[in-house]
């Protein structure tokens, strides 16, 4: 059946031929089209540079709790190591509190220079 049917395939322009609701004129240009529509939207060089600081201060603070579920550190390690308390993802505020989370991994001011670290279960609350 070699029938043109007036219509362009979506994703390079070319006359479509065969069936009449045919979008594509083949299997790559259809995978292409798809694949395109569906890539994220490029992210600017400094919202690439805010995720590449978070996910490293999450990475400092999972190598410093190693296998526990939360410690202390001072807060001098932290920053020696390349943290930066300035990129987080979110802050926890209740009963007075602060909790900053990188991503899943949380921490909070104990005073003193000293940092507790917390890895979030369930829920938030790492830190009772």
């Amino acid at each position: 059946m070699e029938t043109k049917t007036g219509r362009s395939c979506l994703f390079c322009g070319d006359g479509l031929r065969g069936r009449t609701d045919k979008r594509f004129c083949d299997d790559v240009c259809r995978n292409r089209w798809h694949n395109h529509s569906r890539r994220a939207p490029k992210m600017s060089d400094r919202a690439r540079s805010i995720q590449r600081q978070l996910i490293k201060n999450r990475a400092i603070l999972l190598t410093l709790l190693r296998t526990r579920k939360r410690c202390l550190v001072k807060r001098e390690t932290l920053i020696r190591a390349g943290f930066y308390f300035e990129v987080y993802s979110h802050v926890n505020r209740s009963g007075g509190r602060v909790k900053t989370y990188c991503l899943d991994v949380g921490y909070k001011d104990r005073g003193g220079g000293c940092v507790e670290i917390g890895v979030s279960g369930e829920g938030l609350g790492i830190f009772q």
